[in-house]
């Protein structure tokens, strides 16, 4: 038989060929085999091939540490073309077995083909791959920026509010200076107003005085001529009285000046009592125009009314968190975009912003705000006293007949159900627009007005 005839060995490991000489071919860790493996874990002989109607391999091994396709060989095996022959603890040569050299070139082309038909069909898989990721990538960078865009509409409208905020405490201040200032400058006026009716009263008392000794000078003069002589006696001592006379005239004279200056004050106070409802009533215009915004930017869309504990979804709309159960209850999506229900958050700057603003928004606000908080408190409790009530009443299940009641593999598994119940935060609002001090006049009426427009 020629070479290209006979069988030959690829190893797998290291692309090494093995061409037969004869119709036999021993492997071992023997000198004289025709494929010498120098390896504690070869046998001296480990197999043999041999041709017997068609090429037979036999294992020649005590331990049978001879595969053929990773199977042991305890009889002789029909090789084929393609077959693999490996060594149990021994991986470093893997052995594939072909008829004849113009088998293994066929064959190796037959597998280059299909490497080639299976690589090129896993470029077009790889190249779709690829196209799919890239228009995914794209989908994504899209959502990000309308995404990033939504947020950064959102912290401009915070950022805002915040800025609405800040100036209006700036303004509110400023009136509370101004307030403060006019009650200092009416208490001033008051106690200068007093002081001039004081003066007054003492200037009539004199002006009386005077009136009455005139009456009894000339009752004297109109008696005898006694009298008159005694009167004229008297008369330098009254000459002495009239000397005082005058000296009240003149008091007279500062009294009517200060009347007049006490007009001028009570007509500053009557202005400044203007100035003082002028700037409660831009007070209140104010505090509706920041209502009008806090009304239209912090309403829930289910309930139409100022959130409580506001709650922000993945698409970035915001509601109360008791609105949101019972809507999840009916939809898993949003009530506004309609937007499926991934993930929500509860939103403690808005909360926190709706705290802060309540005590500048008058009575009215805050009363409303605290009925909202209570009606959704006094629900939460409703809602556990129910669940507690029906977990009372369902009592222990009875075991059924072959079931036993306590240990042994057929006892039964009880579960009992628990309502969890998150505990809610109370929001304390305090009301700021109590009269302090020496205050309570002017703020009074100021505050009541703002009440009366509520």
């Amino acid at each position: 038989m020629s070479s290209e005839e006979l069988p030959v060995l690829s190893d797998l490991c290291s692309s090494k060929m093995f061409h037969f000489r004869t119709s036999k071919f021993l492997i071992g860790r023997n000198l004289e085999s025709d494929l010498d493996i120098p390896s504690q874990y070869i046998s001296r002989k480990q197999c043999i091939f041999e041709k017997s109607g068609g090429w037979k391999i036999t294992n020649l091994s005590a331990l049978k540490t001879t595969l053929v396709n990773n199977k042991k060989v305890e009889e002789p095996v029909e090789l084929r073309n393609g077959d693999v022959i490996s060594f149990a603890n021994y991986p470093s040569i893997e052995l594939s077995f072909f008829s004849s050299l113009q088998e293994y070139f066929l064959f190796s082309g037959i597998k280059r083909k299909r490497l080639n038909e299976t690589l090129e069909v896993n470029k077009h898989d790889h190249a779709d791959q690829l196209k799919e990721l890239k228009d995914n990538y794209q989908a994504t960078l899209i959502k990000v920026e309308e995404l990033n865009a939504q947020v950064t509409e959102s912290n401009e409208r915070a950022n805002k509010c915040e800025l609405d905020t800040k100036n209006l405490r700036n303004k509110n201040k400023e009136l509370m200076d101004r307030i403060v200032q006019l009650e200092v400058d009416k208490t001033m006026l008051l106690s200068q107003c007093k002081e001039n009716y004081t003066l007054l009263h003492e200037c009539v008392e004199e002006i009386n005085r005077m009136s009455d000794d005139r009456d009894e000078l000339s009752k004297m003069l109109s008696e005898s001529p006694l009298v008159r002589s005694k009167g004229i006696e008297n008369k330098n001592n009254d000459d002495s009285n009239c000397m005082d006379g005058c000296g009240n005239y003149i008091n007279f004279i500062e009294y009517e000046a200060i009347k007049t200056d006490l007009d001028d004050k009570n007509s500053k106070i009557n202005e400044l009592e203007g100035i003082i409802l002028k700037m409660a009533e831009e007070k209140e215009k104010y505090n509706s125009q920041v209502l009008m915004m806090v009304e239209q930017e912090l309403s829930c869309c289910v309930c139409s009314d100022i959130m409580f504990e506001a709650t922000i979804l993945n698409c970035k709309h915001t509601l109360c968190k008791a609105c949101l159960n019972e809507w999840k209850k009916k939809k898993k999506e949003c009530p506004e975009c309609r937007t499926k229900i991934k993930h929500e958050t509860h939103n403690l700057l808005v909360d926190k912003f709706i705290e802060r603003v309540a005590p500048l928004l008058g009575n009215s606000f805050v009363n409303r705000r605290k009925e909202i908080i209570r009606d959704r408190v006094a629900n939460v409790n409703e809602v556990i006293s129910i669940a507690s009530h029906h977990n009372a009443r369902r009592g222990t299940p009875r075991p059924r007949r072959g079931v036993r009641r306590r240990g042994g593999p057929y006892s039964a598994n009880v579960q009992t159900s628990r309502v969890e119940t998150s505990s809610r935060r109370r929001v304390d609002i305090i009301d700021l627009t109590s009269p302090v001090g020496g205050r309570r006049s002017a703020w009074s009426r100021a505050n009541n007005i703002t009440t009366n427009r509520d």
